[in-house]
């Protein structure tokens, strides 16, 4: 006798079943329904407004978000099953709600989008311009600023029609220019809508933002009428200047870096580092600082047993006083707002739902701004909240074994890193294995430092002596860091991987073997993280050479990339804008640790080309020749030095560790010689020749 099909039936038994799985009850919300809507037409009006067509991995989150709706539906829509009531009529008020919400800000996100990427884009001729500027970020060799620009008007009798208004961007080197100046310059703007076909993630993520010209101005030749400062930068000025007067230049930059949310602060040798040693994301402010600046209400209250709901609304005051005075990047916005979610629960005496609280702050982001979902912060950020949350219990009891203090930090590494991999793999080509041996030491640093700063203001404010020791203090303690960092790094355990090969791919799946349930019970499934990193690292390692010389012949000449260990030393002829990608793609094949270069031409075509370089890698020395003379072209060239701390050292023949081989061997490059036929050089390294077109 056959049976008949049930749909109601079907679908009570699929979510009683998600029902009965805690996981699926915290993780199946409507937040995270909403989040794959959103996620979903997003990347189909970006798609739609830019290449003209539909986006296949749109379609596929919005037919995900389908999916999940079911489970959805049963675990997080309360509703009492009574004896003659269907199932779907019993949540139907609520599945309609869920289903509305998501519809309009669906609806609210799709036509944001083509407000701003249908904007005015038209192409606008060079001529003299007024702004306002509405915002300032300050990045490493420029200030960034959203500007409302206009055409300027004539002081005449005669008054003009009102001019068109529009929003741009204005990178603008040297000249102090902030939030609510006007100013004034002569320049012509680059119009992004004209290239977006093939456009840069960059741009489009600029078109998304609803801006559609670029201005590039030098600061000396732009007018500023200097608005009257707002508290919030009266408060950035003073503070960074008070890290200026108690702690040395390299505690100073790091200090300005995590109170303010930009890195550009740092310098980039030390970011290497940081970078090299896999704990590069310490350096972004997010949940870490925000957890450390939560806490000093919490325990400081808490000595003298206030209230804990008072010390919770005490913590997210200090919390959204500390997210006004840095420039918001989006992991610390994340970071915020789940801390703002978690606190108003926790007030008002309801259960948080970590999960929950992650989503619904995407879906805020996402609705202020979309064009975050391509961007890599957002992803790394919520890629490694998210495995942290799903994995890292299940990581902490393959390594219950270890010692807390090692454990627990390990746990929380490979957990962030498991859904994080993947987008580092795909957008980098990038592969850090030292992460996991740093975090365990790095982390608690950072912390101790991050406090120690913020105790040295704050005595600083009471009196001048004891805020000048505790200053001493602090650097003793990022001098401890820097070295533990600096020693880290040269694990070489940082690695550029053009291909994922069978080897990487076993090592993955290694590494995901604690995640078995029943495998979980295995003392040996712990030894499969280990087993994991050392395939990885082997494989990785065996393409690596220690000692080698790539020519790079380009349309200006030859530049040379001789690498010593850690040490890679470039010699030449600096190539042309257009072929900088390339380059940069082989000096990150060869991980060095240290870059320094040797100019041994320095005119004018050359000076610009390394000026460009230098911009992009973390140069620690550059060797100059005599013939160096002061000019107009090399004041930038100078600046860039400057900024970046850069060694100079000017010479009249040979510099540098070993001169004589790395100048004798450009030179006979140069001169259409092959090195290798030096027995000098050919016991000693190989030699490969690329061209660059």
């Amino acid at each position: 006798m056959k049976s008949k099909f049930s749909f109601s039936a079907s679908l009570r038994e699929l979510c009683s079943m998600c029902a009965k799985n805690s996981f699926c009850k915290k993780i199946f919300v409507p937040s995270f329904f909403i989040c794959l809507v959103l996620g979903g037409t997003i990347l189909i009006a970006a798609s739609f407004y830019l290449d003209d067509r539909i986006s296949p991995t749109g379609v596929a989150l919005l037919a995900m978000s389908c999916a999940v709706f079911s489970p959805v539906y049963r675990n997080a829509i309360r509703f009492k099953d009574r004896p003659g009531r269907s199932f779907a009529a019993g949540n139907a008020v609520r599945a309609v709600t869920v289903l509305l919400v998501a519809g309009g800000l669906s609806a609210a996100c799709f036509a944001r989008m083509g407000e701003m990427l249908a904007g005015s884009g038209g192409d606008l001729r060079r001529g003299r311009w007024t702004a306002q500027v509405e915002s300032v970020v300050e990045k490493r060799y420029y200030r960034e600023a959203e500007i409302c620009f206009r055409v300027m008007q004539d002081d005449g009798p005669v008054r003009k029609a009102s001019p068109a208004v529009y929003r741009g961007l204005a990178r603008i080197a040297g000249g102090n220019i902030g939030r609510g100046d006007t100013i004034r310059f002569l320049a012509g703007p680059v119009n992004i809508k004209a290239r977006a076909a093939n456009s840069s993630p960059s741009n489009r993520s600029l078109l998304m933002r609803g801006i559609h010209h670029v201005f590039y101005l030098d600061g000396r030749s732009v007018e500023v009428v200097k608005a009257e400062a707002s508290f919030r930068d009266r408060a950035r000025e003073a503070l960074a200047a008070n890290c200026d007067r108690l702690f040395n230049r390299g505690t100073s930059a790091m200090a300005k870096a995590l109170y303010f949310g930009n890195q550009d602060y740092i310098a980039k040798t030390t970011m290497n580092d940081f970078k090299r040693a896999g704990v590069f994301h310490i350096l972004s402010a997010g949940g870490l600082h925000v957890g450390v600046i939560a806490a000093v209400p919490l325990f400081l209250l808490g000595i003298v047993r206030v209230n804990r709901r008072i010390i919770m609304a005490v913590s997210v005051m200090a919390v959204f006083l500390y997210l006004c005075m840095t420039d918001a990047p989006v992991c610390l916005l994340r970071s915020c707002i789940m801390f703002f979610m978690y606190a108003v629960q926790r007030i008002a005496g309801r259960e948080a739902n970590v999960f929950n609280t992650l989503f619904l702050s995407g879906v805020v982001i996402l609705m202020i701004y979309p064009h975050e979902l391509f961007g890599l912060g957002f992803q790394l950020s919520y890629g490694a909240t998210l495995g942290i949350l799903l994995f890292h219990g299940a990581y902490r009891r393959s390594l219950s074994r270890l010692p807390g203090f090692i454990s627990s930090p390990a746990a929380m590494t490979l957990s962030a890193q498991l859904l994080v991999l993947p987008v580092l793999m795909t957008r980098l080509n990038e592969l850090n294995l030292a992460g996991l041996l740093s975090n365990i030491v790095v982390v608690p640093l950072m912390s101790l430092f991050l406090v120690a700063s913020l105790a040295a203001h704050a005595l600083s404010a009471i009196a001048a002596a004891p805020g000048l020791w505790a200053g001493r203090a602090v650097n003793a303690v990022y001098g401890l860091n820097e070295a533990v960092v600096e020693s880290l790094s040269g694990l070489d355990g940082h690695f550029y991987v053009e291909a994922v090969g069978p080897a990487l791919a076993a090592a993955f799946c290694l590494l995901t073997a604690p995640l078995l349930p029943r495998l979980r019970s295995y003392r040996l499934v712990s030894l499969s993280v280990a087993a994991a990193a050392a395939i990885a690292w082997l494989s990785l390692g065996a393409g690596v050479r220690s000692e080698s010389v790539t020519c790079v012949r380009h349309g200006a000449g030859a530049l040379l990339l001789v690498k010593k260990g850690g040490l890679l030393s470039i010699a030449g002829q600096a190539p042309d804008r257009g072929a900088c990608g390339e380059l940069m793609r082989l000096i990150a094949l060869s991980s060095p640790r240290d870059i320094e270069i040797h100019i041994t031409d320095p005119d004018c075509r050359n000076i610009t080309g390394f000026t460009v370089l230098l911009k992009r890698l973390p140069v620690r020395r550059c060797y100059l020749s005599g013939s160096f003379r002061i000019r107009g072209y090399s004041r930038r060239f100078l600046d860039v030095l400057e900024r970046d701390r850069v060694q100079l050292v000017i010479h009249e023949g040979h510099a540098g560790e070993d001169p004589d081989d790395i100048c004798d061997l450009y030179r006979r490059v140069a001169a259409g010689i092959v090195p290798p036929s030096d027995a000098a050089h050919s016991k000693k390294i190989g030699m490969q020749y690329l061209t660059l077109h």
